[in-house]
């Protein structure tokens, strides 16, 4: 089993816990466990670290990538 650490923008229910663990089950080819935190300032959604790989699905993450898209243009 592999233990990642999943950083959520609001608590998170054992459902959604658990989803988020069987899609990176699926991704990965084993079993995922996550020690859960949160952090308001990503706005939304949740960045996952797992064997020192980071999954950035945060909304501040994607506000990032469209400034910096608009200010390249």
């Amino acid at each position: 089993m592999t233990e990642g650490d999943l950083v959520a923008s609001m608590p998170l229910d054992e459902k959604t816990i658990a989803y988020i663990e069987s899609e990176f089950e699926k991704m990965l080819g084993e079993k995922v466990r996550f020690t859960v935190r949160i952090d308001e300032s990503i706005i939304g959604g949740f960045i996952a670290n797992i064997n020192g790989k980071v999954y950035d699905a945060s909304l501040l993450a994607r506000l990032k990538l469209m400034k910096e898209y608009i200010t390249d243009y």
